[in-house]
């Protein structure tokens, strides 16, 4: 049985939850993408402000605020998973006749994770993990959280068409 794949370039939404996530996240055309950009480009601006805010409190940080943070944290890991998940097809990959191979599979999603915004999103995501802070200063990566804020010009992009 083969594993089924979906069509990056449809023009309406696939079946599945890797094509409606795809058809929501990814999808260039789908003219309604435009709300899920801008809805991820505010939670990117308050995430900001919520760091700007952590820092500002130094070492006394209030729990609401620890808390708000943490949250920002789990969309931004989940927001990362899902993006991982619809990258490729991977069990179609591992699965073809002619030419695919486990190994095949593995070089498309690392490919997925060195692009740019997918490094940044790791980049913002890591610091941010209590366990991972080796160093204080560490934690200044997760203002690469303003490098993602370039997608708002990705929105402007889709308000032209």
């Amino acid at each position: 049985m083969m594993a089924q794949t979906i069509d990056r370039e449809a023009d309406k939404k696939q079946n599945g939850l890797k094509g409606f996530l795809h058809w929501w996240l990814e999808n260039p055309n789908n003219n309604k993408i435009i709300y899920v950009d801008i809805l991820l480009n505010l939670v990117i601006i308050a995430s900001i402000y919520s760091l700007y805010v952590e820092y500002c409190y130094d070492d006394s940080i209030p729990s609401h605020i620890i808390t708000i943070n943490n949250l920002f944290l789990a969309f931004f890991i989940a927001e990362y998973i899902i993006r991982f998940f619809i990258s490729t097809d991977f069990l179609a990959d591992a699965s073809k006749q002619h030419g695919g191979s486990l190994y095949s599979a593995i070089i498309n999603k690392v490919r997925w994770m060195t692009k740019f915004f997918s490094i940044i999103d790791l980049l913002a995501i890591l610091p941010a993990i209590r366990y991972l802070r080796v160093l204080r200063t560490i934690r200044i990566l997760r203002f690469l959280r303003l490098l993602r804020f370039l997608r708002v010009l990705k929105v402007f992009r889709h308000f032209q068409k």
